[in-house]
């Protein structure tokens, strides 16, 4: 589900940019590594659930927006 076509890395990408943060930024905001978050916006990992849920919170925004199915 999480990552057929990787659109939730997309949604994480276009809510990082839309809140005027860098990859940098988020990733301290959520605990994470910059180059992990960098993965995951391309696809290259699909982060664990609790992972995402961490960049979620990061942007403001709900763990179910961030995952979920349908139009970009």
């Amino acid at each position: 589900m999480l990552s057929r076509n990787n659109s939730f890395g997309k949604r994480i990408a276009y809510y990082r940019k839309l809140k005027g943060l860098t990859q940098k930024e988020l990733a301290l905001r959520a605990g994470i590594q910059t180059g992990y978050l960098s993965c995951i916006e391309t696809g290259k990992q699909t982060g664990k659930i609790s992972i995402l849920a961490r960049i979620a919170w990061a942007l403001g925004i709900s763990l179910e927006e961030l995952i979920r199915d349908g139009e970009e």
